[in-house]
């Protein structure tokens, strides 16, 4: 992960001490473009053959879609690619820095591909309440190829208190947003060009 990250960006140590002292980093071109290409192609071919379904909200008997808090279509990854086979590897690496650096105890991580049609958005949510959830650190990679500013589609961050916006994250080709699942309450804002990118979790279990 080292040798990955202090290319990027954002150094090694740098984002550690960001995700430790406010909640969250943004690594600019953490995913390799071809590697991102490879990862984008293979979702877009899963929405167009139907094999996407919509992401739903709540648990258990809530469990529901609502498409007007959640708009996503998602694919959960399983390693059955050789890009996806990368993309795990990658990110397994970044689990065992977590632990190194944040004494987190993770000792897994789950991901799925998440496509925004049009219009679509996912109202502001967390992740996980403290003590509540195995989620530990969350991860968002994004896969288009180029994003415009005016298309939307934007990651917000929240502090806490759910109303200070820490940061407003263009999803950029290749870009790593990622954050403490606990402390940082998010929103998609509505994408006006389907929005592809992979959301991950770091868990404890």
């Amino acid at each position: 992960m080292e040798a990955i990250v202090m290319e990027r960006a954002v150094a090694a140590d740098e984002l550690f001490e960001q995700l430790s002292s406010r909640g969250y980093a943004l690594v600019p071109g953490f995913l390799e473009e071809d590697l991102r290409q490879a990862l984008y192609e293979e979702a877009m071919g899963h929405y167009e053959a139907r094999r996407m379904h919509q992401a739903t909200i709540g648990r258990g008997a809530d469990n529901q879609v609502d498409t007007r808090i959640r708009g996503d279509s998602i694919i959960w990854l399983d390693g059955h690619t050789p890009a996806q086979q990368r993309f795990l590897a990658l990110m397994a690496d970044y689990r065992r820095q977590l632990n190194r650096k944040l004494f987190l105890g993770i000792n897994g991580y789950e991901a799925h591909f998440a496509l925004y049609p049009p219009g679509r958005h996912y109202s502001r949510h967390w992740d996980n309440f403290r003590g509540r959830s195995n989620r530990i650190v969350t991860t968002v990679l994004y896969l288009n190829p180029t994003w415009q500013a005016e298309w939307g589609g934007e990651l917000v961050l929240y502090g806490p208190d759910e109303q200070t916006v820490l940061e407003t994250v263009v999803p950029q080709p290749g870009l790593m947003a990622t954050f403490i699942s606990s402390e940082v309450p998010h929103e998609v804002r509505p994408t006006r060009q389907p929005r592809v990118s992979i959301a991950g979790w770091m868990r404890r279990d």
